[in-house]
């Protein structure tokens, strides 16, 4: 079901007459509507927490790889492997942060950070 909805309806149900089926159809509606608040966000929290505890891994290998690298002169080509995965998991975490947005604005800020960082390397 879909928020935009549940709002639509408690709109509908505001300005129609007070009768009890219509208050307790309100209730009903503000109940469903916290309950699925409270799950987008529950969700929206889990897949935070599992990108980011994705990043450390994904970068103690780049680092350990990059160590080898500049200590044996190990193949560059299994370094760069490492640096794209990493690069990976921190796309999946700007793109989660992305989706998970709710205005212009936010998003509008996203697209200046990583503006500003392509254009800064």
């Amino acid at each position: 079901m879909d928020i935009n909805i549940i709002n639509e309806m408690i709109d509908e149900l505001k300005q129609s007459d007070t009768t009890y089926n219509n208050v307790r159809d309100l209730a009903a509606l503000y109940e469903v509507k916290d309950r699925f608040e409270n799950d987008q966000e529950s969700i929206k929290q889990t897949d935070v927490e599992k990108e980011l505890s994705d990043i450390l891994p994904a970068y103690e290998k780049y680092v350990e790889t990059k160590t080898k690298f500049q200590l044996t002169g190990a193949e560059e080509e299994n370094m760069i492997y490492k640096l794209k995965l990493l690069c990976i998991e921190i796309f999946d975490l700007l793109k989660l942060l992305y989706t998970n947005t709710n205005t212009d604005g936010e998003r509008a800020e996203i697209h200046r950070c990583i503006s500003r960082l392509t254009e800064e390397i």
